[in-house]
């Protein structure tokens, strides 16, 4: 096994080349002369590349991003973003790199229709926002997908529609519903008909002399009002008073009470 400081300097080349794997060798110094000798060359060639002129002949990398898993240990798969240009389809013709076999394809498509849970098996959420009970992606059943018993020869159930396929079936009847909602778009309000004759007219604008007329004419109306109050109290009362006085005339006369 190469020891630590032969990792680090052949490390170092690679980087000012492309990220790459490295190779072992069983012999220290076989291992250092010969990927010496490898990546120098390599890295010539990767020399040309960073010309204008031979850059437009080939393909000019945005970012390179090595793919990790969810122990966030690094993958052999790398996104790469490279730059519009004319020739990009035909970087799918590229077969190898660095002398290592490499396969390039198309980023993957957009995910159809909503999130899907891998633990309940129900549309809207992830296995990692879910509290419901686990349900089988193969049988229906209420237990995890890989703790199912079922027979490979035997038909699925659907945990949603209790049909005989897979819960992560796109061609389920629950899922075709769910994804129809979801695509749904909301209509535009349209602007109402000018010509449509609306139940409650609109009300005008007064102006400040029209509004000040109206107080006046208002203040007007409730004096007459308490006008005509009054003098309908009055009318009531007076004769009330004439009657109290002649009474209290009788009285002194009687000489029940003094005057």
């Amino acid at each position: 096994m190469a020891s630590n400081e032969v990792r680090k300097k052949v490390l170092n080349i690679f980087k000012q080349v492309h990220k790459a794997r490295l190779m072992c060798f069983k012999n220290d110094n076989h291992m250092l002369t010969a990927s010496k000798h490898q990546i120098n060359e390599e890295f010539k060639k990767n020399k040309t590349i960073s010309d204008p002129v031979t850059i437009q002949n080939g393909h000019s990398v945005k970012s390179i991003y090595n793919a990790k898993n969810r122990n966030n240990c690094i993958l052999p798969v790398f996104f790469e973003d490279i730059h519009q240009q004319d020739n990009n389809n035909d970087i799918h013709e590229i077969t190898s790199l660095f002398n290592t076999i490499v396969r390039i394809e198309k980023p993957l498509k957009k995910r159809r229709g909503p999130l899907h849970c891998l633990n309940c098996q129900d549309y809207g959420h992830t296995k990692n926002y879910c509290n419901h009970e686990a349900r089988c992606v193969k049988c229906g059943e209420n237990h995890l997908t890989i703790e199912c018993t079922k027979d490979r020869n035997s038909l699925a159930k659907c945990a949603l529609c209790a049909k005989d396929h897979t819960a992560n079936f796109k061609g389920c009847s629950a899922f075709e519903s769910i994804f129809k909602k979801s695509t749904q778009k909301f209509q535009p309000v349209k602007d109402p008909d000018p010509h449509f004759q609306q139940s409650q007219p609109r009300t005008k604008t007064k102006s400040n002399a029209e509004a000040t007329n109206n107080q006046n004419k208002i203040t007007e109306q409730i004096s007459n009002t308490f006008s005509k109050l009054i003098s309908n109290l009055s009318s009531l009362i007076n004769p009330l008073i004439s009657l109290l006085k002649s009474v209290l005339n009788t009285l002194i006369a009687k000489g029940i009470i003094s005057p």
